[in-house]
């Protein structure tokens, strides 16, 4: 300060720094503070040193990044408060006097000879969770700053954290990180992931919050902050996902990025942000609440979707969502409630639809949940022999999934599920809606059973979340399909949780079954695909279990003289613990299950006789094994 001249602060300035600053009046400390300001009269365009706080107590200062204002600081708000913690920040935030300005003025050192105890009580207000996380020192690498954001926050927490940990517990596919990055959705189920298989989802926490600007404005980011400061304290971290050159006031950066909020000053909103780039971003720098509120806003280009803010907490403290965010009761929940996370089966968290896959991909998922095995896309697209040209183009209707299912399904030997479409029949007394929970109630606690639907985002959430993809060419055009598995109901609360494979979302979320109604695209019908796990003992399309849960097992024919002459020949040779199967209907149950010998016997036609799994060959091989006396010692 060029010009400014220095006095003790009189007792009227005093007064002003209390209302500004009032966690300074308390247990006897107020005195002791008082010695400590110093008052300054500016000149217009004196240069105020980033050497401690400053609280303005006549005029204004201009606080400027990058030559552009991003506040003016008036009478009761104060400024570089994070001066008293932090030396030789590289923060490129100039403070340049107005007329006839008056400033309080608490410097670093004087701040420094207070007792710890009285500075205690300012700690949260000046510093927030720059407390917990200015210590650490990460630098992302390549594309990575999504992991990188994640373990400095687990870190903050007290759980000590590196980016090879996370990649290591959740056998992260590094190309899933580093070739696109990751949609905030992608990182809080990796977040939830690696915390579970840590051990640690008792004690921590991850929430995720999308900012859909119909749904959350600026000061409801600002209120969030506030909320996370005063209620979480040191016990919660808040990760914000923002376009950069917005979030900068800097349109030559480009793309999207995760950095943590480490504080915000409640007078003038400036946000502090502790980035996981501190090599090109610097490790502490400032924005205004404005410029991040429209960064966290932007439409990620992948999800085109909005980003957001994800918050780490530790349970044991924080027991709430937060109150300004948490506006829709359509939101994310925690992926390992619900899914297998075996090393087989959790590459369907870190994976999403390809473009124009969704129905296909959502079907895989759903018959990894409940299969033995993880299934592929292409699986399916082979044995089901679909075009993959008409797969990219043409929106695929419930009924129409269902035979995809179910032929693929049919050339599976160890398939465990069964497929089925159901669909609200025109003249039933009841109304689609209560026919529609009736669906539901089938897989309401019960693991073992999905229902896919294909449901227009939109319509569900109530406000538009995903825009419009535009496109001049209708062959090429993106497909507006979203489907969507509901994997349980709640009866009491009348919610439903839903699993889907869009980058727009988390993998698992809830939302009340009306909502979740009112979006199904197929309203006429309310067509459904119906998943199940199969009982063995009912479900014989799935054989395998049959063959193997019984010893000797002969699939017959009573109109072929052939599987009539054998069942004459295991009767006539005393066998009596077989068991028979009937498989001359013509119906879906029957047909399916001929398919499924075909393919695994390698004959078209019964009788098949199967022991120990193993199909025992032509029936001439077979009597020959009678006459041979092979048979009878089986």
């Amino acid at each position: 300060m060029a010009s400014e001249q220095q006095n003790l602060i009189t007792q009227k300035h005093w007064k002003m720094v209390l209302d500004a600053i009032p966690e300074i009046n308390h247990d006897g400390a107020q005195e002791d503070f008082q010695l400590l300001f110093r008052h300054s009269r500016l000149n217009a365009g004196d240069i105020l040193p980033a050497k401690g706080l400053y609280v303005v107590i006549a005029g204004a200062v201009s606080l400027k990044l990058n030559n552009e204002e991003l506040m003016k600081a008036g009478p009761l708000d104060y400024f570089y408060e994070e001066y008293l913690l932090l030396d030789e920040l590289n923060v490129e935030v100039s403070a340049t006097a107005l007329a006839n300005t008056e400033v309080a003025f608490l410097s670093k050192e004087n701040w420094d000879t207070l007792e710890a105890k009285k500075r205690e009580r300012c700690l949260s207000v000046f510093f927030g969770d720059l407390i917990n996380i200015h210590k650490h020192e990460f630098q992302q690498p390549i594309n990575s700053c999504n992991i990188t954001a994640a373990a400095l926050s687990l870190t903050g927490l007290g759980f000590a954290t590196e980016v090879d940990d996370i990649f290591k517990s959740c056998a992260l596919p590094v190309s899933y990180v580093v070739n696109e990055g990751m949609t905030i959705g992608e990182l809080y189920d990796v977040a939830s992931s690696h915390i579970f298989a840590e051990g640690l989802r008792d004690e921590v926490g991850v929430e995720l919050y999308y900012f859909d600007r119909d749904v959350i404005n600026n000061e409801d980011l600002f209120k969030a902050i506030t909320e996370s400061n005063q209620i979480g304290g040191r016990n919660d971290i808040l990760v914000a996902n923002f376009a950069v050159g917005l979030a900068h006031g800097n349109h030559k950066l480009k793309g999207g990025h995760f950095a943590l909020i480490a504080k915000c000053n409640k007078k003038t909103k400036l946000v502090h942000m502790m980035d996981v780039h501190p090599e090109k971003y610097g490790k502490i720098w400032i924005t205004s609440i404005d410029r991040l509120y429209n960064a966290m806003t932007d439409h990620d280009t992948n999800a085109h979707r909005a980003r957001g803010l994800i918050r780490f907490i530790r349970k044991s403290a924080v027991e709430n969502r937060l109150d300004a965010l948490a506006k829709s009761d359509c939101f994310p929940v925690n992926c390992t409630q619900y899914m297998d996370l075996t090393p087989e089966k959790r590459r369907h968290i870190f994976g999403r639809a390809s473009l124009n896959m969704n129905s296909l991909y959502v079907l895989s998922m759903g018959l990894s949940f409940l299969d033995k095995h993880a299934i592929d896309v292409d699986e399916i697209l082979a044995a089901a022999n679909i075009s993959y040209t008409k797969a990219l183009s043409i929106e695929t209707t419930a009924k129409q999934l269902a035979e995809i299912a179910n032929e693929y399904l049919t050339h599976q030997e160890f398939s465990e599920v069964d497929c089925s479409y159901l669909n609200f029949e025109a003249g039933e007394e009841k109304t689609k809606d209560v026919w529609f929970k009736e669906q539901l109630l089938k897989i309401a606690n019960n693991p073992n059973a999905h229902l896919l639907v294909n449901i227009d985002y939109n319509d569900v959430l109530g406000h538009t979340a995903i825009g419009e993809i535009s496109n001049t060419y209708r062959e090429t055009a993106p497909l507006t399909e979203f489907w969507v598995a509901c994997i349980d109901y709640s009866y009491e609360t009348d919610v439903v949780i839903l699993a889907d494979m869009s980058v727009a979302s988390s993998q698992i979320w809830r939302a009340p079954r009306s909502k979740v109604f009112r979006g199904i695209k197929e309203a006429e019908t309310v067509g459904l695909v119906l998943l199940e796990k199969a009982n063995p003992d009912e479900n014989p399309l799935e054989f395998n279990n049959i063959i193997t849960q019984n010893k000797l097992v002969l699939f017959y024919n009573d109109d072929d003289p052939w599987s009539y002459m054998l069942k004459s020949v295991m009767s006539n040779i005393g066998i009596t613990e077989i068991h028979l199967v009937d498989v001359s209907g013509l119906d879906m149950y029957s047909l399916n299950l001929k398919k499924k010998l075909a393919i695994h016997s390698g004959k078209e036609r019964t009788p098949y006789l199967y022991f120990k799994g193993q199909c025992l060959g032509e029936v001439d091989d077979i009597v020959t094994m009678v006459k041979n006396g092979n048979l009878q010692t089986l």
